[in-house]
């Protein structure tokens, strides 16, 4: 990251002044001579696009503030720039932006609990409460707005957090399967977790977060099917799909009475894993390669990090199935480049009524 031709940090095309503030305070942090005074002359330049009380949120929008607490989401880093370097006299400010921060009305929770943790560290007799959910941006807007208080204030906060943490996969699964969001973006909070570091201008918020206690995940994955491991830079995953008719309990996966056309392989693959192709993979049934397998068959999938053993097994009713190997993408892809990230094994119905398979998986 560094500033543009134009003197400033860039998002895309436009300047974003929340950003620009946070990259202030990461040049002020390396403490290095020429960092300093570019810091102090950023900071000086910013700070004159205020505009009564408050700020617009990009530069290009000068003179005019779309959002009404803009203020507050400048006012968090300038405190830590005051906290930590405080000869550059910026207090008088923070305080009077805090005090145009607490006669805003109709707050977002989050944001309001930053006006109200940032004037309760500032000496004023405020009570801090909040709501927990399992949204990743809200608790890290949450994080972030409780660092000026003592870590006892954000005690529950963290527990809920590990509630809802992975150390297998490092990630945030909350009350969901992992599956819906291996392929997901890291969060903020993700990333906060796994202890990285800032290396672009959409990650500068980690900044704010000043001290963060040990944190031992304790979510477990919902599906006995789904496998995930591997580390923070190289995760793997076998994940569960299905259609509607088809319910899954356990390992058992139970088809209804709706049939589809079945002289379509996509429609008549009512059920497919998925896994990612990072790594070279073989599919061997008796030590024979193999693309297809059947029921019964157990086909041996082996990578250089992880083997298993996949079988699929009638357990009630009649009906006819084929796996096919090929390469695909799992339905929650968000890559749409042309290219095929996963191996996909699809269970093709050749023929049925309504049954119940059993799917098992045995991992080394």
């Amino acid at each position: 990251m560094k500033f543009e031709q134009t003197g400033w940090l860039h998002c895309g095309l436009e300047i974003p002044l929340y950003e620009n503030l946070l990259y202030i305070l990461k040049l002020l942090r390396e403490r290095t001579v020429e960092g300093h005074l570019l810091a102090k002359e950023k900071l000086n330049h910013l700070l004159q696009f205020r505009v009564g009380d408050n700020f617009p949120k990009k530069l290009h929008e000068f003179p005019k503030c779309y959002h009404n607490w803009q203020v507050l989401d400048l006012l968090l880093p300038l405190y830590w720039i005051d906290y930590e370097f405080p000869k550059l006299g910026l207090k008088g400010l923070v305080v009077e932006l805090l005090e145009i921060s607490l006669n805003l009305d109709n707050l977002p929770p989050a944001v309001d609990l930053k006006r109200k943790a940032l004037a309760k560290a500032m000496g004023k007799d405020i009570e801090i409460s909040y709501e927990l959910m399992r949204d990743e941006d809200y608790l890290f807007n949450l994080i972030i707005a409780l660092q000026p208080l003592p870590q006892s204030e954000s005690a529950k906060l963290w527990s809920y957090i590990a509630d809802g943490w992975s150390d297998n996969i490092m990630r945030y699964i909350g009350d969901r399967g992992a599956q819906s969001g291996y392929e997901k973006k890291l969060s903020l909070l993700e990333r906060l977790l796994r202890k990285e570091e800032p290396s672009d201008p959409s990650s500068l918020p980690l900044l704010l977060v000043s001290s963060a206690p040990p944190i031992t995940g304790t979510a477990s994955l919902t599906s006995p099917v789904d496998e995930y491991w591997g580390d923070a830079d190289q995760m793997h995953s076998l994940a569960l799909f299905h259609k509607p008719q088809v319910e899954i309990q356990g390992n058992l996966a139970s088809y209804g009475e709706e049939i589809p056309p079945l002289d379509n392989i996509d429609s008549a693959t009512e059920l497919s894993l998925y896994l990612d192709a990072k790594e070279p993979a073989t599919f061997t049934v008796s030590g024979k390669s193999v693309s297809t397998f059947g029921i019964g068959e157990r086909c041996q999938i082996t990578t250089p990090s992880k083997r298993f053993t996949l079988a699929f097994e009638l357990a009630s009713g009649e009906g006819e199935f084929r796996a096919h190997i090929r390469r695909g993408n799992r339905p929650t892809q968000t890559l749409k480049d042309g290219e095929a990230y996963d191996w996909a094994i699809g269970l093709k119905t050749l023929r049925r009524d309504s049954c119940s398979l059993r799917l098992t998986r045995d991992c080394s």
